[in-house]
């Protein structure tokens, strides 16, 4: 059969319905969901006390009676009791968002931008924010309800018994606020997600195949006219459209979750033994692939463990010269690498005729490399040592593709080590990493890293500076 070829393009994205719909999308996957709810909530609360106060059952009015004889004796006591809770609640509010948010961004100019990710995605500061915001939702509710010949006790009540637990709410967001600050929590909010999105990942990954199965004679390359992130892919919508075909059909994608991609870059392609089912497929294809300006770290690990990796940089470097945040960071990243040591994930017996690359562990091993040459630029020897450590503990559970980078990663980073001082730890750390080494039979790295301790040794007792430590 005679081979065919094809390309085809898939339309801009980007435009500024589909950039509207998805800064929205993102705002309420982010955000706005629950306080939403909450708000919802609160104004169904709002008409549920209004129905209570028109309701005159003879326990309600022995409550309303009760209630008259304290603050809410009369319609315009209660009104400006709502309205001192309405406006004092929206106040104290706003003083509070703005005090917050100056101590977040001071967060976030040491530990990066990503402190703003981690705020806005904590579910308790969803629902205190939510609440403060239904709570002023429901008294002005309730307020314009008041009138003369009508005083809204119950909901006042109501109100005012919200108000003194909104208020307690203040003092825990306060401290909730502050205790994110730390970079303990920020790292550990991270790591949560990257697992969570790991898991996700490992599940869409086990419908696909790793390599492809099918040579056919036709071939349809996906091109994109838009640019952005991979954010998610819909593998259904491809498998369905490849289902309703008679004829075989195997789709190779070219992109992984989170890559970036730019005008007329290609996506995938198709192959087929009709040109005319590949081009119907590619343009599914196209179609289930969502590109967005920003990653999305609930379906995307490689940004989370990216998240790290800015952090980490920024405190391991000269920019700020904080040790115990990157020290943190690798002893958090060694952790993800011993739990996805094993590359060779259990698949579905008859997966979907797609192809996908996995790019986590890739982005992982990119970061410890990233991490050492940080280490040089500081000399931070303690950080480069946890590398070195890393290596030592994981080697022998990682898979042979794993391990193959892991030397590659160590031969490459003991160019730099000579700007570090040789420690006794990190004598101790490289020593067990050459018997490691030895012992899985790698002995060429074994060598290389001995005979640079051996180098580096020699500086030992001699007065030298940075430049003249190794000869």
């Amino acid at each position: 059969m005679e081979s065919k070829y094809s390309v085809i393009f898939i339309e801009n994205k980007n435009n500024s319905f589909m950039q509207v719909w998805l800064t929205v999308k993102r705002a309420f996957r982010e955000f706005l969901t629950l306080p939403t709810i909450i708000l919802v909530v609160f104004i169904l609360l709002a008409a549920c006390s209004n129905m209570l106060d028109h309701n005159h059952q003879e326990w309600l009015n022995t409550v309303r009676a009760l209630m008259k004889k304290t603050i809410f004796h009369s319609g315009g006591a209660t009104g400006d009791l709502l309205g001192t809770i309405a406006s004092s609640i929206i106040t104290v509010l706003s003083l509070t968002i703005t005090l917050l948010l100056i101590v977040v961004q001071q967060t976030a100019s040491s530990m990066t931008t990503q402190v703003f990710d981690q705020f806005l995605r904590a579910r308790h500061n969803q629902f205190y924010f939510g609440f403060f915001v239904g709570l002023s939702f429901y008294s002005l509710i309730v307020l314009a309800s008041v009138n003369d010949s009508f005083n809204p006790i119950i909901g006042a009540s109501v109100a005012f018994s919200l108000c003194v637990i909104a208020i307690y709410l203040l003092l825990i967001l306060v401290y909730t606020t502050i205790n994110e600050m730390r970079p303990a929590v920020i790292i550990g909010a991270i790591y949560d997600h990257i697992i969570s999105a790991r898991k996700k990942q490992l599940l869409f990954i086990a419908k696909t195949r790793s390599t492809p199965c099918f040579d056919g004679p036709c071939h349809v390359t996906i091109k994109t006219k838009g640019h952005g992130y991979i954010t998610n892919i819909y593998e259904k919508r491809i498998h369905s459209a490849i289902k309703k075909l008679k004829t075989e059909v195997e789709v190779v994608l070219s992109v992984s979750l989170g890559d970036y991609v730019s005008y007329e870059d290609e996506i995938g392609y198709v192959t087929s033994t009709s040109i005319e089912d590949g081009e119907s497929v590619g343009y599914v294809v196209g179609e289930a692939i969502e590109i967005d300006l920003q990653r999305d770290i609930t379906n995307d690990p490689a940004n989370g463990v990216k998240q790290l990796k800015m952090i980490a940089w920024t405190s391991i470097s000269t920019a700020k010269q904080s040790q115990s945040p990157g020290l943190t960071i690798v002893r958090t990243l060694r952790d993800l690498l011993l739990r996805w040591s094993d590359t060779n994930h259990k698949g579905d017996n008859d997966p979907y005729p797609i192809v996908y690359k996995d790019n986590v562990m890739p982005q992982l091993m990119d970061t410890f490399e990233t991490l050492a040459v940080a280490t040089t630029e500081s000399m931070q020897h303690e950080n480069f040592k946890e590398i070195i450590r890393t290596f030592s503990s994981a080697y022998d559970r990682l898979s042979g593709e794993n391990k193959i980078r892991t030397e590659d990663i160590i031969m490459r980073i003991l160019s730099g080590m000579g700007d570090h001082m040789l420690t006794a730890s990190l004598e101790d750390d490289l020593n067990i990493l050459v018997k490691v080494l030895r012992n899985a039979g790698s002995i060429e790295t074994a060598n290389a890293v001995e005979m640079a301790t051996n180098t580096l040794k020699q500086s030992v007792g001699r007065l030298n500076s940075r430049s003249t430590r190794i000869k």
